[in-house]
């Protein structure tokens, strides 16, 4: 009976509180765990946990309710968005049709927990949570498309033009918009599929292509 009470209140615990959890977990604790972990880890996280704080300010009652949804919900959204976008990125990957990079093995368990556990969460609730709420559709993935400038080789404080990639930023572009979909028609979804899906799934899908381009999942196979 205890047993089940925890498992109750664990799965009544909102899903995204869970996840920057353990984000901060690891970024006190990282280096007891993982040999390769270090400060670029540390970094990232304490970027990433500032801008929420600092964009949560911001944020209104119906941008907070994503945060809310508890974890027994939000797993089978989750675990729907990762799995079918690992099948469908590892079959662009087997044909071709997109490249990663050779992934050092040492490098999987930390990359897996910054992916999940705060990239994707942040990234999501910003732009999917409470831009997409203030701006709309368009121009939040228009904003989350710049927030990836820097990852797709274009410098934009240094005014290096000649480094942008135009094809990146519409991909990411056109993520943004999928993603943001996802989110805004949830409801609709929902009563197709009697799953929970936006922001769980929004997260899936957002950490799951990240881990594949970056050659973590593809690794795994």
């Amino acid at each position: 009976m205890i047993l089940k009470e925890q498992l109750n209140k664990l799965g009544n615990f909102p899903f995204v509180f869970i996840l920057m959890g353990l984000a901060m977990f690891f970024w006190l604790n990282g280096k007891a765990f993982f040999e390769a972990w270090g400060a670029s880890n540390e970094g990232t996280i304490t970027v990433y946990l500032l801008m929420m704080v600092v964009f949560l300010v911001w944020s209104n009652k119906e941008s907070l309710a994503h945060l809310k949804m508890p974890l027994k919900d939000a797993i089978p959204g989750y675990l729907l968005g990762m799995f079918i976008t690992f099948g469908i990125m590892n079959i662009v990957i087997f044909f071709g049709v997109m490249s990663t990079p050779l992934f050092p093995p040492e490098l999987f368990w930390p990359t897996v927990i910054m992916q999940i556990c705060i990239v994707s969460v942040a990234e999501e609730i910003i732009f999917r949570g409470i831009l997409l709420e203030s701006t709309g559709i368009l121009i939040s993935s228009v904003l989350f498309a710049g927030w990836h400038t820097y990852a797709y080789s274009f410098i934009w404080h240094t005014g290096g033009w000649e480094l942008f990639n135009w094809g990146a930023m519409i991909f990411v572009f056109g993520m943004g918009i999928l993603l943001a979909i996802i989110v805004e028609h949830s409801r609709d979804l929902e009563k197709q599929t009697k799953i929970k899906l936006g922001f769980p799934a929004a997260m899936a899908i957002h950490a799951t292509y990240n881990l594949c381009v970056l050659g973590a999942l593809y690794w795994v196979i």
